[in-house]
């Protein structure tokens, strides 16, 4: 059985550009926040290693972050 490759959207890995359904603008979340934290996700997600995932505990580590601020 072959697997199908998937791809990301525009400069994003596939790890890191699934958001997690309790994010998003029906909990407050603003369009310009929602990509602070895809930056801040992405970059947790390059620092280590890229690795292969779902990246759920990248998105939420950097929105817990963005929120403390």
């Amino acid at each position: 059985m072959a697997l199908k490759a998937v791809t990301a959207p525009k400069n994003l890995p596939a790890t890191v550009a699934v958001k997690p359904v309790a994010s998003g603008v029906a909990n407050g979340v603003d369009g310009k926040s929602e990509e602070s934290i895809r930056s801040l996700a992405y970059k947790k997600w390059e620092a280590a290693g890229k690795p292969i995932g779902d990246g759920l505990c990248y998105w939420l580590e950097a929105e817990r972050e963005l929120n403390k601020a």
